[in-house]
């Protein structure tokens, strides 16, 4: 097993991407996608859109051709000012690129990259492959984004919102995790706060 690499934690005022390493942003989700983008600048940081998320940039049920999501992926993990990816939705496209991540770049310099679904598989080859602890965390459209974010309890929110925040920027362990949730148990709402737990 290679040996685990940990990202560092981030910093106020640090680069996150919304980037589209597996499905594309579907036409109507825009609003989504802006209300996912303030929760994370609500988290200290700056927040930058990748040029993939655009619904005219779907190739079936992906945003992308393969190597085209995988270009995406390596500027990003190459660039040294961004410092967070977050996928903006998950999908079944990660498959058809995983050969053709750059590797090297994770073992240089490993980031954070969060999401769920179809990025496990990402945080799994990149965990096998490099050792990057990923972050099996909220997705930025239908998550961070989404209605149990934004509308209902301002409280349950914004203990969230501190915990990402924590497990970004804190270099030790964040504690004892929020309980319960928003919704009853088994419904959608309660299984995207267990979601958010589980980062």
């Amino acid at each position: 097993m290679p040996t685990v690499r940990r990202p560092r934690a981030l910093s106020s005022g640090d680069l996150v991407v919304v980037a589209a390493p597996s499905g594309q942003l579907e036409p109507g989700e825009e609003p989504l996608l802006a209300r996912g983008v303030a929760i994370l600048e609500r988290m200290g940081f700056r927040v930058r859109v990748s040029p993939m998320v655009d619904p005219s940039r779907s190739r079936w049920w992906a945003a992308g051709a393969p190597a085209e999501q995988a270009a995406e992926l390596n500027a990003l993990l190459r660039d040294p000012e961004v410092r967070a990816i977050v996928a903006h939705t998950g999908g079944q496209a990660t498959i058809g690129y995983l050969d053709l991540i750059d590797l090297d770049a994770v073992r240089a310099d490993p980031k954070p990259i969060l999401g769920y679904s179809d990025i496990s598989l990402l945080h799994m080859a990149l965990y096998a492959k490099t050792g990057l602890v990923g972050f099996h965390a909220d997705i930025a459209t239908h998550g961070f984004g989404g209605d149990w974010y934004t509308l209902g309890d301002e409280a349950r929110r914004s203990e969230l919102v501190d915990l990402y925040a924590r497990v970004l920027t804190k270099a030790e362990a964040p504690g004892p995790l929020p309980a319960g949730g928003p919704g009853k148990p088994g419904t959608r709402a309660a299984r995207r706060d267990h979601w958010s737990a589980a980062c």
